[in-house]
């Protein structure tokens, strides 16, 4: 195992989005050395931890985070093609915790994946026209779910 020394405080208020890289400062503090670089940590545990509690209900869990998140590779855009957003999205058509997932998205805000079937890129999209008064964040979110139930009708 490598390791590099880097000052880090660890919070109560973590997102997920932050999660991989605070579990392995947690991991790493906890076993008194740096901050681990290798992926053979067995202190390392699953950003899971950090998801709300409805994500245990939700059509993803248990599915491999890459459907949702894409490339890990940063440099790589985008994370996600179009077939593998709509791949992605075909789980959220059914999922029995879209609204919580949908609100979360948008009221957190998530930066990265997949979040109620919509994309970073969508979201922005929204959240700029919630932002100019176009439309009440409400709205969005009622629409949206109701898209989705029709979707889920149609089985």
């Amino acid at each position: 195992m490598q390791f590099s020394t880097v000052s880090l405080t660890v919070t109560d208020g973590k997102t997920w989005i932050n999660a991989d890289i605070v579990l392995r400062a947690e991991a790493a503090l906890d076993s008194g050395g740096g901050f681990l670089v290798g992926d053979d940590d067995e202190h390392h545990r699953s950003w899971t931890q950090y998801m709300p509690p409805w994500y245990q209900q939700a059509e993803c869990s248990g599915i491999d985070e890459d459907v949702f998140f894409g490339n890990k590779d940063l440099s790589v855009r985008p994370s996600l093609t179009l077939t593998e957003l709509k791949k992605a999205q075909t789980y959220c058509a059914h999922c029995p915790v879209y609204r919580e997932c949908l609100t979360h998205a948008l009221t957190t805000p998530e930066e990265y994946g997949v979040w109620g079937g919509t994309s970073r890129n969508m979201r922005l999209k929204l959240l700029k026209a919630v932002d100019s008064g176009l439309i009440l964040l409400t709205d969005v979110i009622e629409e949206l779910c109701k898209i989705q139930e029709r979707i889920k009708s149609r089985g």
